[in-house]
């Protein structure tokens, strides 16, 4: 890269794999989101194609594993907010709490999520429980994608992640971001969520 060209406004995105989303871990989760979808009348929000999206009080739930999930969830946002600070507020109290709810959401064949955003909130995201079981075609089967935010760039492109189980993805909320349709036997099934952050130095 010559000397004199910098990237200036990027766009921060975490990928990680959490440590306590083991085989076991998530199956239990599965049992119970699968079983909210029973029970639950599902809303319409960005879910389409079949796809049931729960009421926004899923880590309001007083369940084991929520609650574990929830906390490295609110880890993570932490995390996330202290790696875009600048040296001086490396020592600030991170403050996160839920905003806009967080929510499960359940995809089988056909269903996907329209391109939608988050305002409101500084961060958004989402974990994977279990990715179902799906076609290797078309490539771009139930990936998520994140659409190029800058207005006008004659050079936008697209960034395509195809998630696994266990991933946490989180981003900034005003994003534009989408899901391809799944096709596949099974069950696709996600945790998302937004979070307001307070820093305090």
């Amino acid at each position: 890269m010559a000397q004199d060209i910098e990237s200036i406004f990027v766009t921060p995105l975490m990928s990680r794999q959490l440590p306590i989303a083991t085989p076991d871990f998530l199956q239990r989760l599965r049992t119970f989101i699968l079983e909210m979808e029973r029970s639950e009348r599902g809303l319409a929000v960005s879910n389409a194609g079949g796809g049931w999206h729960s009421k926004g009080d899923f880590f309001e739930r007083k369940v084991p594993e929520v609650m574990a999930l929830r906390d490295a969830v609110l880890a993570a946002s932490a995390d996330m907010t202290r790696n875009i600070l600048p040296p001086e507020l490396q020592r600030a109290r991170i403050e996160v709490v839920f905003y806009a709810g967080s929510w499960a959401n359940v995809s089988r064949e056909g269903g996907y999520n329209k391109v939608h955003n988050h305002p409101g909130a500084v961060w958004s995201g989402v974990v994977y429980i279990d990715m179902g079981d799906p076609e290797p075609e078309p490539k771009d089967n139930a990936c998520i994608e994140f659409v190029d935010p800058r207005p006008g760039n004659i050079h936008a492109s697209k960034l395509q992640i195809r998630p696994v189980a266990g991933l946490l993805l989180m981003f900034p909320a005003w994003l534009y971001h989408y899901v391809n349709p799944y096709k596949g036997k099974g069950t696709r099934i996600s945790v998302a969520f937004n979070v307001n952050v307070e820093v305090r130095p």
